[in-house]
């Protein structure tokens, strides 16, 4: 089930937020760029670091979400080489201020919220490629929605600036990027 406001509702290919509701009493909300009249070559499904959360909103008429990390601030670059960036926030229940952990990120739940976005993705842009890109703890989801398959969906996988701690195991939650 799709919940778009009215106002970008029609407007299938402008800058909007979508929100899904991708597992019982769960949503998924995400955003998709405006291309600005430039033709998608392909989607870029957006992962950000520390806990994932962008804090995607709207005030005044207006979307607005921190822009603090490396892949909401690229966004333009995406758009000037032809990529539909699609950026996402944490899940409904991952929306406290420890946002989504490793073990969450690395789960069945988290790849259950991707599968919904990636069909979402291709519903409205037929035949685009869609690829999962992760930053910093972003590529935990990256990474493990590839290990799973659950990419399958998706047509590649990017990971930029691994996190990697020394001694930690798959699934650990860390606190390297706490610090930023």
């Amino acid at each position: 089930v799709s919940f778009v406001d009215e106002k970008w509702g029609s407007l299938a290919k402008a800058q909007e937020i979508v929100t899904l509701q991708t597992r019982p009493g769960v949503t998924q909300s995400f955003f998709i760029a405006n291309m600005g009249g430039r033709k998608a070559e392909a989607a870029a499904l957006l992962f950000v670091g520390g806990e994932g959360a962008i804090r995607l909103r709207r005030e005044e008429g207006q979307i607005r979400f921190q822009q603090g990390n490396f892949l909401p601030r690229s966004r333009r670059e995406f758009i000037r080489n032809g990529i539909l960036p699609v950026i996402l926030d944490t899940p409904s229940d991952q929306q406290s201020a420890a946002g989504m952990s490793d073990t969450f990120r690395a789960g069945a739940a988290h790849a259950a919220d991707v599968r919904a976005v990636i069909a979402e993705v291709k519903r409205r842009y037929p035949g685009l490629p869609v690829f999962i890109v992760g930053t910093s703890r972003g590529t935990v989801s990256a990474a493990h929605l590839a290990e799973r398959q659950e990419s399958r969906d998706g047509d590649g996988t990017a990971q930029l600036h691994e996190l990697v701690v020394a001694g930690q195991r798959p699934g650990e939650d860390s606190a390297a990027d706490d610090a930023r």
